[in-house]
């Protein structure tokens, strides 16, 4: 069976309290990790190893329109992050609900705030929120309840 991906069952909480809204067409959301869990080292014999690397770092670039009412958020986040003796890390979680894929951290941060950029075409605002450990779990799309089929039957 097919599944069907619907942008509006991705969403995308910071704060543990806002959605995350008015993404832009393209990429509009994505999660990298900045470095891979295993390094591998082999000798001129053919032997080797597997180190494993503790580094669950991430990278959370979101690509908002200009009327999206997610900017100010953010932008409030950051400049609080600033202001606040020791910074403020705030919970960021992204849930494809098609599907069964999820990230989630418990201490992220706006790392900057988006470029500001005019231009007479349609410009993007983009964010960049990192984090030290994210947890991740990517599943796959689930398939639509109702197949066509199923209607044409009824």
């Amino acid at each position: 069976m097919a599944g069907t991906f619907d942008f509006a069952t991705l969403h995308v909480v910071i704060g543990g309290v806002h959605r995350v809204t008015g993404r832009a067409k393209g990429d509009s959301v994505s999660v990298v990790y900045d470095n891979d869990s295993f390094t591998k080292t082999t000798g001129v014999d053919g032997n080797g190893y597997f180190t494993k690397i503790a580094d669950r770092s991430a990278t959370v670039t979101l690509t908002l329109g200009l009327d999206s009412p997610s900017n100010p958020v953010l932008s409030v986040l950051h400049n609080a992050d600033l202001a606040a003796p020791g910074g403020l890390l705030v919970p960021v979680s992204i849930r494809d609900a098609a599907g069964n894929t999820a990230y989630f951290t418990t201490g992220a941060r706006v790392m900057k705030l988006a470029d500001g950029v005019w231009s007479d075409g349609g410009n993007n605002r983009v964010w960049t929120i990192g984090t030290i450990s994210m947890n991740g779990f990517v599943g796959r799309l689930n398939a639509t309840a109702l197949a066509p089929a199923a209607l044409l039957a009824a």
